[in-house]
């Protein structure tokens, strides 16, 4: 393995909790302060929304907050929501042409929980369209759903918003694109748990509704066929186990298709992904994809950060393969320097990196929390008891030059000016050598 540098810059604060929010992080106030979402706007500025509410439908929720930096991400300021350039993310396509989808930027945490996101649902039940399975719960016994098969939707439903045009300078053409998956299962939320002010948990029940998907985090490969990782849920498991697909579209987005199973084995405990993977083509021309497995709050459920390779531009995929013990929200990243970027975590957040197309990886560093090989010299007890004790790791990345990126993540042990503890969000560049 060619040896990689990485470089850690000292990391700038975005925002600080209240400490009330520090005292129980992974109890009631698991969410508040967390699950940062950063990009760079059109406009070229870094935007970065922080969710602040539980983690779950059924608990409270507060506006989402929105910060700006003009510098790169080494300072931070307040701005409203109106202040932020959420148009769409823009991708090239090697004739000239560039596409976006949906409506607006897609943040997740915003657009499924915040009260001021304004997110659109099909209400099934008003449709008169049934549920093929259900209701199961999922690993972490705070949500029950019922499964829907995809083309039992109306097709005009099933439609989701984009725009193409033939240059920077040529006026945006509205469109819609299609997913050709009719037997994929999606799932549905009807009832979730939360707790109260006294710490007593209180269920909410639901009707049945979906937020159909659309591109996101999309690929082009120099033939101009896009590519995209989806997870739905496994068609032939009775309960909740997710699968990953790869979907390609070869005009120009409008149109989706099956090109490969990215990872479907029934060898974990809840599946791969959901929707917790990251899809990058490699500097040789591969393509690898990196899937959380960790869906429950059980030691002995499946955990590790799979991996899954593809040397023919995706449709077929070598078996899925550990990386690391521990996967929430991976991201991978190919810098124009040829070096490949890993990030991932709970416990902690870790950063690798990769000069030979991710076949080998350096040792780990922390961006947050101990180093991966002093957690992992413990016991799984051990390390598992504190999973929540430095970060949430949900974590949000932006390509900031040629041998380095951004990264945002929340740190459940920043002391504030009065010395008392708080959850922060922090930025941090990284630099790959």
């Amino acid at each position: 393995m060619s040896r990689v540098e990485l470089t850690l810059r000292e990391p700038s604060i975005v925002a600080v909790s209240p400490p009330e929010y520090g005292r129980d992080p992974a109890g009631r106030w698991w969410g508040f302060f967390q699950f940062p979402d950063l990009w760079r706007g059109n406009d070229g500025r870094l935007y970065l929304a922080v969710h602040v509410g539980a983690d779950s439908m059924a608990g409270r929720h507060e506006p989402t907050q929105f910060y700006a930096s003009r510098d790169g991400g080494a300072t931070w300021r307040r701005v409203a929501l109106e202040e932020t350039d959420r148009t769409r993310e823009l991708v090239a396509l090697p004739d000239g042409r560039q596409v976006a989808f949906g409506q607006e930027r897609y943040l997740y945490h915003h657009a499924e929980l915040s009260p001021d996101a304004g997110r659109k649902y099909i209400d099934l039940e008003a449709l008169g369209i049934k549920p093929v399975a259900g209701p199961f719960g999922d690993g972490y016994r705070v949500n029950e759903y019922v499964f829907y098969r995809y083309g039992d939707i109306p097709a005009a439903l099933r439609q989701f918003p984009m725009a193409v045009r033939h240059g920077p300078a040529v006026p945006w053409q509205e469109t819609t694109g299609t997913i050709e998956l009719p037997d994929s299962y999606l799932r549905a939320l009807i009832r979730a748990m939360w707790w109260d002010d006294k710490g007593r948990p209180e269920w909410r029940e639901f009707s049945p509704r979906l937020n159909l998907p659309a591109p996101q985090d999309v690929t082009a490969l120099p033939d101009g066929v896009l590519l995209w990782a989806l997870a739905t849920q496994h068609s032939a498991v009775p309960r909740r186990y997710d699968v990953v697909s790869c979907l390609a579209s070869s005009d120009g987005g409008r149109t989706w298709r099956l090109r490969g199973m990215i990872a479907d084995a029934l060898d974990t405990s809840w599946g791969y992904g959901a929707g917790e993977q990251s899809l990058a083509r490699m500097p040789n021309g591969d393509l690898l994809c990196v899937m959380r497995t960790k869906m429950s709050n059980e030691a002995a459920d499946t955990h590790h950060l799979a991996t899954a390779r593809s040397t023919d531009g995706g449709h077929t995929w070598m078996r899925q393969a550990p990386l690391a013990e521990f996967s929430v929200t991976p991201h991978l990243l190919t810098l124009k320097n040829g070096k490949v970027a890993l990030i991932y975590g709970r416990p902690g957040v870790h950063v690798r990196a990769s000069a030979d197309s991710g076949v080998t990886w350096s040792e780990s560093q922390p961006l947050v929390g101990p180093p991966e090989r002093e957690l992992l010299a413990r016991p799984l007890a051990e390390w598992w008891a504190q999973r929540h004790n430095f970060s949430c790791a949900n974590t949000s990345v932006v390509v900031t030059g040629p041998d380095r990126f951004l990264a945002a993540y929340s740190d459940f042990q920043h002391m504030n000016a009065t010395g008392e503890r708080c959850k922060a969000i922090l930025a941090r560049e990284v630099t790959l050598g």
